[in-house]
């Protein structure tokens, strides 16, 4: 009776470091991946936001976090256009003053030539 008790107690020591050890290596492979995927995206929001929108983060996993990630590019798609169409406007709009400012020159300068002539027409 007493080597029973001792193979079953052995048993439930074994049977119970089994579990822990298969909890701690669920754990840690969980644990690892999810950390380096939200390490990657930090990192890639990081370059983003100092203005590299050209940057595309990584899509490896198909989780939560590669969702995350796909939104990232996305936005970062979207911002990049949007600068984009922000950039033409200013550039349209400096265009139109830059020729508003030629032809008001011109015009006054034809404007005034036109006055002396008239002027040096009434005195002949």
């Amino acid at each position: 009776m007493d080597q029973l008790t001792n193979t079953r107690t052995m048993l439930i020591y074994f049977m119970v470091g089994l579990f822990g050890a298969f909890l701690l290596a669920s754990y840690m492979l969980t644990y690892r991946r999810i950390l380096k995927s939200i390490i990657t995206l930090r990192a890639g929001a990081a370059v983003i936001g100092s203005g590299n929108l050209d940057f595309i983060i990584d899509e490896k996993e198909n989780d939560e976090i590669g969702d995350l990630s796909h939104a990232f590019n996305r936005m970062t798609a979207d911002l990049k256009t949007v600068t984009a169409s922000k950039t033409d406007l200013e550039r349209e709009v400096t265009d139109r003053k830059r020729a508003k400012k030629i032809y008001v020159g011109s015009a006054s300068g034809y404007a005034s030539r036109s006055t002396v002539s008239r002027r040096g027409d009434r005195q002949r």
